[in-house]
């Protein structure tokens, strides 16, 4: 799919406008055009359901995201500087929220009652919840380079993802993995965990520590199959160097980890997102035309 997006702004506007970053807020089939550095306002001018396309480029970090907004990066070349916010302050579950195809530099925190919180091919560094409400959230294809928290996740689906470590201490709902790299896990509780066809550097809990590699045979690590080993299986960017790996095949009949299962991991957005875009300045008119193509 195709759309082709010009608009025009004064000169005026042009010298706060950063050069290599655009937001497009759809609204009702009417697109408006934001900088860099406004996409909190981009956020605040959105309704619930809007989509908000972003460019590659850099875009202001510590933003709120408070109404069930669709954020669609470009990928990996998509930066948001510091952290991201989702708060719902609704008596009633609800208020759907998707980021996709974003590099957050820092965090992801989500606070109220969320109800289908969908990340996918995004990079971020920790994520966690800040109450008790009930939260569900399904994260696929994407890489969480510091520090996932189930803590507080009524009910948490993680598909086909990176994970650097798992901190888990109390038992609130239920978390399940299928298809992860997950380097650690520490966990001093018995958790509600379920892990599928993932692969997991190495798992403490009550003083042991196991290398193991999760799939469907005869060893158990919390009643789960697995296949242990004595060495590390992922290097530092988490990726599997264990020279048998295409022999460790998952219930799913596919190889274990990231590589395996119906959908690989990949940071490439599958949905339409900002393919190119252009800014053009025309001295003569003191005008700014600027060009967006967002294709699947």
């Amino acid at each position: 799919m195709f759309l082709a997006l010009t608009c025009l702004f004064t000169l005026g506007i042009v010298k706060s406008v950063a050069q290599t970053a655009v937001a497009a807020l759809h609204h009702n089939g009417n697109v408006t055009l934001y900088s860099g550095g406004q996409l909190q306002e981009a956020l605040d001018a959105a309704e619930q359901g809007d989509t908000i396309y972003l460019s590659e480029g850099s875009f202001a970090g510590r933003v709120n995201v408070d109404k069930g907004q669709v954020i669609i990066g470009s990928g990996e070349k998509t930066i948001i500087h510091d952290y991201i916010h989702v708060n719902t302050s609704s008596d009633e579950l609800g208020y759907n929220c998707v980021l996709d195809g974003l590099n957050i530099i820092g965090d992801i925190q989500i606070s109220g009652k969320m109800r289908g919180m969908v990340i996918s091919q995004c990079q971020f560094n920790n994520l966690k919840a800040s109450d008790t409400s009930p939260i569900e959230a399904t994260i696929i294809r994407s890489y969480c380079k510091k520090t996932l928290t189930p803590l507080y996740f009524s009910n948490l689906s993680v598909v086909s993802s990176k994970i650097n470590k798992i901190d888990y201490n109390n038992s609130n709902g239920t978390s399940s993995f299928l298809n992860c790299n997950i380097k650690n896990v520490y966990t001093n509780v018995d958790p509600i965990f379920l892990f599928t066809n993932c692969i997991i550097n190495n798992y403490s809990s009550g003083g042991y520590t196991y290398y193991c590699l999760i799939g469907s045979n005869s060893e158990t690590l919390n009643g789960q199959g697995c296949w242990f080993q004595t060495n590390d299986v992922l290097d530092e960017e988490l990726n599997c160097n264990y020279v048998d790996i295409n022999n460790c095949i998952g219930n799913d009949g596919t190889v274990v980890g990231v590589t395996g299962g119906d959908n690989p991991y990949t940071l490439t957005p599958s949905t339409p997102h900002v393919a190119s875009h252009k800014i053009e300045v025309d001295k003569a008119g003191q005008k700014l035309n600027v060009t967006l193509t967002i294709e699947n």
